[in-house]
C-alpha cells in the first residue's frame, strides 16, 4: 500500500503537461493577429458557440500574457484572437508577484504553454505615478514600492518622469528577468520544452504591439 502511494505522489509531481502547440509560430500569430486589429481587418476567430461548447470541457492556450489591468489593453482583441486562445494574467503595472507567478506555474505545468509574453504599454499609469514621486494610499502603495524596487529603475536618470518610456521599458524587462531566473521555469524548459519569454510593448495610441529588443533595451 505505501509503495503504491509512493507510486501515485511520483506521478502527481511531474504531472506536466505536453505542449499540444510546438508545431506553431507562436509570435507569428499574436503579431499577425495585431496587424489585423490595428488595420481593423481583424477576424474574430474562435468566439463561437462551438468554441464555447469545445473549451467547456477543458482549455488549451497557446500563449500566456502577462499585462496591465488597465482598461485600453484589451489583450485577447489586440491580438485578434479567441475563447481558449490566450491565457490572460492582468496585474496593475504588469507587476509579477507570488500569486501571478504561481498562475504562470500553473498555464506552464499544467495547460503545458511554452510561450509567455511580459507587455507593457505607452501611458502606464502605475508605472507614470511611480515615476512621478507618488507615494499611493492603501493597496497601492504595494504596487509603487514593487516598482520602485525593480533593479532595472536603477538604470534610469533622474528625474524618472521624463524618461516614463524608458521607465515602461524597465518594467517590462524586470518582468522578463524575474520568468527567465525562475527556477521552476528553467525547469521545465529544461525538462519538457523550452519557454520561451519575450518582452512586449502595446501602444494605447496606435493599437500595435512591438517586441522589446532585450539587449538594447530598445523598441524595435
Amino acid at each position: 500500500m505505501i509503495f503504491i502511494l509512493l507510486s501515485c505522489i511520483a506521478v502527481l509531481s511531474d504531472d506536466h503537461a505536453v505542449n499540444k502547440h510546438s508545431d506553431i509560430d507562436v509570435v507569428k500569430i499574436l503579431l499577425d493577429g495585431n496587424k489585423r486589429f490595428v488595420s481593423e481587418t481583424a477576424i474574430h476567430p474562435n468566439q463561437d458557440r462551438k468554441t464555447i461548447e469545445k473549451n467547456s470541457k477543458g482549455q488549451n492556450p497557446f500563449a500566456v500574457i502577462v499585462s496591465c489591468s488597465d482598461s485600453r489593453v484589451p489583450v485577447e482583441s489586440l491580438f485578434d484572437q479567441g475563447v481558449g486562445d490566450i491565457f490572460v494574467i492582468r496585474t496593475a503595472g504588469n507587476i509579477i508577484g507570488k500569486n501571478e507567478m504561481g498562475s504562470i506555474q500553473y498555464a506552464v505545468e499544467h495547460l503545458g504553454v511554452r510561450f509567455i509574453g511580459v507587455m507593457g504599454h505607452t501611458e502606464c499609469g502605475a508605472v507614470k505615478a511611480y515615476a512621478q514621486g507618488h507615494k499611493g494610499e492603501g493597496n497601492i502603495v504595494d504596487i509603487l514600492d514593487h516598482i520602485r524596487n525593480e533593479e532595472e529603475m536603477k538604470d534610469i536618470p533622474e528625474p524618472k518622469y521624463e524618461y516614463l518610456n524608458e521607465c515602461i521599458n524597465a518594467n517590462v524587462f524586470h518582468g522578463l528577468r524575474q520568468l527567465k531566473e525562475n527556477a521552476f521555469i528553467q525547469n521545465i524548459s529544461r525538462n519538457h520544452g523550452e519557454v520561451k519569454i519575450l518582452p512586449l510593448l502595446y501602444n494605447v495610441g496606435t493599437g500595435e504591439v512591438l517586441i522589446l529588443d532585450s539587449s538594447t533595451k530598445a523598441q524595435h
